[in-house]
């Protein structure tokens, strides 16, 4: 499911002036529990996705902590650059 926390929803101001937003979308009550963060640019140039299985997925404490890396970390940010479709709810898991 996605998740509508104010922490996701709201667009980050890197240092050099971008602009990022995020979606996060979350399935930790199956048997093989799963996460994404997705996130792009204003202009949606740059987009990315983060991809947490299993144990390794996370708190939202933890999920608002990765994407503060991502916005102030660009060689964090690029390891996960890829390209996204948009609307990102309409082409990624519901």
């Amino acid at each position: 499911m996605w998740w509508s926390f104010e922490a996701f929803d709201k667009a980050y101001t890197s240092k050099d002036g971008s602009i990022w937003h995020f979606k996060v979308w979350s399935d930790i009550l199956s048997p093989n529990p799963l996460q994404f963060i997705f996130f792009w640019n204003a202009d949606q140039s740059q987009t990315g996705l983060i991809e947490y299985r299993d144990s390794q997925t996370l708190h939202r404490r933890r999920i608002q902590d990765r994407i503060l890396k991502i916005v102030s970390d660009k060689s964090f940010r690029e390891k996960y650059f890829m390209s996204l479709k948009f609307p990102i709810e309409k082409h990624y898991p519901t």
